[in-house]
């Protein structure tokens, strides 16, 4: 209850813990952990709460959502280029029995997952065809 009264109604501040809030675990240390350090970046603005949100990203995530900012405001991403972008990058390693193009699928789904990104198209069997990011 903490962290939503923290949150004082701004959207991007709701959304942003939310996705954070996701991918932790549901123990009590690290959910005071987050409403301590939430607290006090949610109203210094939008890039400390996005901050936030980045600090709890794993390695692999962060190198791919920071290469999104080198792209301009509002520029929609298509999937399938923007994977091969990561794959030529070297930011996509071999996961188990998947392919490089797969893992790149389950990273962007991590992101959106944590609504750092937001999708804009889907084709036709609900697989993300365009998406923009949540940096501005």
């Amino acid at each position: 209850m903490q962290i939503a009264r923290n949150c004082r109604g701004l959207p991007l501040a709701v959304v942003v813990i939310a996705g954070v809030l996701a991918k932790e675990p549901v123990i009590k240390e690290a959910w005071e952990r987050i409403s301590q350090s939430g607290s006090s970046l949610i109203f210094k603005g939008h890039m400390e709460t996005l901050a936030l949100s980045l600090n709890h990203l794993p390695s692999h995530l962060r190198n791919c959502f920071l290469y999104l900012g080198g792209f301009p405001e509002d520029y929609r991403f298509h999937v399938a280029r923007l994977i091969w972008l990561w794959i030529a990058e070297g930011f996509i390693q071999e996961f188990e029995n998947q392919s490089l193009e797969e893992t790149a699928k389950d990273y962007l789904m991590e992101l959106v997952d944590r609504n750092l990104v937001v999708v804009h198209d889907r084709k036709f069997n609900r697989a993300i065809k365009t998406f923009s990011s949540m940096m501005f």
